[in-house]
This record gives structure tokens, sequence and C-alpha cells, in this order.
């Protein structure tokens, strides 16, 4: 579909457990610095986690006065995950790297379902995303880095949408790697 985005109502999306290592903080103070580009947006987080982290969330949203555009959903099923997936424009990524990630499924399905990714460049979300063509990826840790790459979709309409066909088509390739892969393994358990 030719879904493209609104700087006027830019639909910014955390899927994760909410913890320090997965860098939601990192979203919720771009989210204030979008403002200062003219580009109005709202974050959801969906997930759960640490009551004293999901404290210091807040905190950090009142202080950079946007509380009133970080919604915290919670916990949600695999099927309402997928309708997230499809009503937001752009899936943040923004573990840090002293986090070592391991293959991101969460950007996967999200490709899957047709939404961009913005991802530090570190561990799994490196070994999906190639920078500009399947997906955007920002210099972990760096609020600026990741602040730049969203009004870089956002003012790049052709950019958005050919990083939207990109991360479609190139799920398939990633799956059957990952199949192939395991076949693999199969056949030589099974010789030796």
């Amino acid at each position: 579909n030719g879904k493209t985005v609104d700087k006027n109502n830019l639909k910014l999306l955390f899927v994760g457990q909410l913890w320090e290592a997965k860098g939601a903080d990192l979203a919720i103070r771009s989210l204030s610095r979008l403002e200062e580009h003219g580009i109005s947006a709202i974050l959801t987080i969906v997930g759960d986690g640490k009551k004293s982290y999901k404290r210091d969330l807040r905190k950090i949203a009142k202080e950079n006065d946007i509380i009133d555009r970080v919604d915290f959903v919670g916990k949600v099923t695999r099927e309402e995950l997928k309708n997230f997936y499809r009503d937001n424009d752009i899936l943040l990524f923004p573990t840090y790297s002293w986090y070592k990630e391991p293959f991101g499924i969460v950007i996967l399905e999200a490709m899957n379902q047709g939404i961009s990714v913005i991802a530090s460049n570190s561990g799994g979300p490196k070994e999906i995303i190639t920078d500009g063509e399947n997906g955007l990826l920002f210099e972990s840790g760096k609020v600026e880095s990741l602040t730049k790459k969203i009004i870089n979709l956002v003012k790049a309409p052709q950019l958005y949408k050919g990083i939207r066909k990109k991360a479609f088509d190139s799920i398939n390739d990633i799956f059957n790697i990952a199949f192939v892969g395991k076949r693999i393994i199969m056949f030589y358990n099974n010789i030796l």
C-alpha cells in the first residue's frame, strides 16, 4: 500500500521489554527533539518490564513536556501487536550497544507488517538491516543520530516508500536463509 508519513501526525512505535538495555528512553528523548524540527509525533510503547525503569521513562517524558504524547500500552497479544505494526509509521529499535542484542525477531515481524524500522547499529539489528535500503541504522546510544534518521524518513517520502518495500522483500530472503541453514544442520546431524 502507498502509505505516506505525515509530519503533523507521525506515529512512532517501540516494542520490547522495558529495561535499560532496550533504549526506550532514547525513543522518548528523540520525540521531544522532533518538535524543534516541525514534526509533531506520538510514541506508543508496547511492552512491560521493570517498575523503576517505567517510572524513569515517565519522568523523562514529563521533564521534556511530552507525557501526553507517550502512550504506555503494556503487554499485548501477538495478534494485537500486528495491528500496532500496521497502525504506526516507524518502529524504533534503539537498543544500547553494550547489550548484545541477539537476532531481532521484533524487527522481522515489523518489516513483515510493512512498517519502516530505525534500529541501532549493533548486534542483531545490523545483521538484518542494510542502512538506507531495508531500514535505517543510527549510532547506538545517540539521541541526535536517532532523531536525524527519523527526520530523514519523514522528509523523504520516496526513501520511506522504498525502505518499506525492500524491507518486505528482504523478509523472504532472511527467512529463507534461516530455513535453509536449519535444513543443512539437520542434514549433517543425520549423516553424523
